[in-house]
């Protein structure tokens, strides 16, 4: 499985016309100046198949503000959609095809006779004026049955998150603040599970614990110590 296309519309940078990007077979790289959009798609794509609910959760900010607005107007809408490709299935046929990717083989939809299959997902959200700070956020992501224009959004069915999750990004964004992502990578699976040696093991457990009695030897963790009304 590939992703052929990413289609943008009015989400951060990407305005109210729908902009399309065409990932290669191989390597795809974004090349442009400040504000071209090269964050801005990455960033679409983890709103679609991020690892963690916060990067795939639609915010605020990230509905696009015209030059002119200084404020979004309520009921503004953006849309971040996917073409997919499967690319494993060129001379297959129709029950060897839906053995290969049963997650996705009835989504698909063919331009015509002869032509490949394909799957398309669409996310789409709704920011309302609720009168709170940020406002209201309503997000709604479903498969598209058809690979043309005309399509009835209210009939498309909804993407389970079962079969969301089958597809992951795995976004790591440059940062001045390496130390943030080395939090997130301790906690992430890679590092779970990694098969590290029994001598690291060891050794971070020694240093925890010489850092824990360090800590409690220090006069400021001596307030445990006071009685309930020291002053």
């Amino acid at each position: 499985m590939k992703i052929d296309t990413l289609s943008i519309q009015n989400f951060r940078c990407f305005g109210a016309e729908t902009e399309t990007l065409r990932f290669e077979n191989g390597v795809t790289a974004l090349v442009g100046g400040n504000g071209a959009g090269k964050t801005a798609a990455l960033q679409a794509l983890a709103r679609l198949f991020g690892v963690s609910s916060a990067e795939r959760q639609i915010q605020t900010r990230d509905f696009h503000l015209k030059p002119d607005q200084t404020e979004l107007v309520s009921g503004a809408v953006l849309s971040i959609e996917c073409i997919l490709s499967f690319p494993e299935l060129d001379g297959l046929d129709e029950d060897a095809a839906a053995d290969a990717v049963p997650d996705f083989f009835n989504h698909m939809a063919a331009t015509g006779p002869g032509e490949p299959l394909k799957a398309r997902i669409r996310l789409q959200a709704i920011w309302t004026d609720d009168g709170t700070p940020d406002g209201t956020v309503e997000e709604d992501i479903r498969w598209i049955g058809t690979l043309g224009d005309a399509y009835d959004w209210d009939e498309c069915q909804r993407v389970a998150a079962v079969d969301r999750g089958t597809i992951q990004l795995v976004y790591v964004p440059a940062t001045r603040n390496p130390a943030d992502r080395v939090t997130d990578l301790l906690k992430g699976r890679l590092w779970r599970a990694a098969r590290w040696s029994d001598r690291l093991s060891k050794t971070t457990e020694r240093g925890a614990k010489l850092i824990q009695k360090q800590f409690e030897r220090e006069e400021p963790t001596e307030f445990r110590e006071c009685p309930t009304f020291c002053v």
